[in-house]
């Protein structure tokens, strides 16, 4: 992390275990059944998701961006309960498809956790219910990335960022979301 608060205790805590998973080899519009955990920490209940058809003319897609969680900062304009509304409309319409596949693409600004890790958790019990369905890609945005001495700073991000990363500099994003092609790589700061 390169600057406060994310580096402070005060935005700091352990995410505890934080594991990936890659699926090969399924079959095209399929429903897949599946749980995480371990039998030493427990394991969650059966979760399932339909593998995308590629012959299929139809794929859902849910676009958006800006839907963090509740956040620290008095100056916040959207509140926890617009971003829970939308996981709950994105949800009826995921179940109202059946087996027909869908995706998310999340496109920056994730979390708005602004250096406060426990905020991350938060969001991830936020988007539980959708994310362990379908596909959820995301997209770094300056609230997870800018700071202004962040090294390797892309060049969209040069005068619009500010401190909107909360000092995070990609390091959390980057460690819970493996995107395919995604060459940002935790730098150990």
């Amino acid at each position: 992390m390169c600057d406060e608060p994310a580096n402070l205790s005060v935005g700091w805590s352990d995410p505890g275990w934080i594991h990936d998973g890659v699926m090969k080899n399924l079959k095209k519009g399929v429903r897949y059944y599946y749980q995480v955990g371990s039998d030493a920490g427990g394991w969650t209940s059966t979760r399932s998701f339909v593998s995308r058809n590629e012959y299929s003319d139809e794929t859902i897609a849910f676009l958006l961006g800006d839907m963090g969680t509740a956040t620290p900062y008095s100056t916040f304009l959207r509140t926890e309960e617009e971003s829970i509304a939308t996981m709950k409309w994105i949800l009826r319409d995921i179940e109202a498809l059946g087996d027909k596949p869908a995706f998310i693409s999340h496109i920056g600004d994730i979390s708005y956790a602004r250096g406060y890790s426990w905020l991350w958790d938060h969001f991830f019990t936020q988007i539980e219910p959708v994310a362990s369905k379908v596909a959820y890609h995301v997209c770094i945005g300056n609230h997870e990335y800018g700071w202004p001495s962040q090294p390797s700073r892309p060049k969209w991000s040069v005068g619009i960022c500010g401190k909107d990363g909360g000092g995070e500099c990609g390091v959390p994003f980057s460690f819970r979301f493996r995107m395919p092609g995604n060459s940002l790589e935790p730098t150990g700061t």
